[in-house]
């Protein structure tokens, strides 16, 4: 595997890759009861290791952002794609650490960037905003 670090947090990881690999790698022996480490080890100790890089990514996607309005827009979009769909009213309760204004704008820079879709349901009394996540 070739892999090109380009942030400190990936040149951290990526200087831990092997030192993971060879503690799953060794683990992984042992729970076959063995003090060899076989081929199949180091293979499934790869895949440990890459799958444990593929979770964090996303986490570091959202804590590398350059300013709080991006860190709150990412937030917001997160909570949207968690339900898949999400009212407005529950997306307001969902994000009180915002002003309406900050939240309003960030739906707006959402919607503009067709990341999400606003859709409206009539119901008894007023329509219901809904906000959708794009495919």
């Amino acid at each position: 595997m070739a892999f090109k670090a380009t942030s400190e947090f990936e040149k951290a990881f990526f200087a831990r890759f092997a030192e993971l690999a060879a503690k799953v790698s060794l683990l992984a022996a042992l729970s076959r009861l063995s003090r060899n480490i076989e081929p199949c080890d180091v293979e499934f100790a790869i895949d440990v290791v890459d799958t444990q890089w593929s979770n964090a990514q996303s986490l570091f996607a959202v804590s590398a952002t350059n300013t709080q309005a991006e860190t709150n827009t990412k937030k917001v979009l997160e909570l949207i794609r968690e339900k898949g769909t999400i009212a407005k009213s529950d997306l307001v309760k969902k994000t009180q650490w915002l002003r309406a204004t900050e939240r309003n704008e960030i739906i707006k820079t959402l919607l503009e960037g067709e990341q999400i879709t606003r859709l409206e349901r009539q119901t008894r009394g007023r329509k219901k905003i809904i906000f959708a996540l794009n495919s």
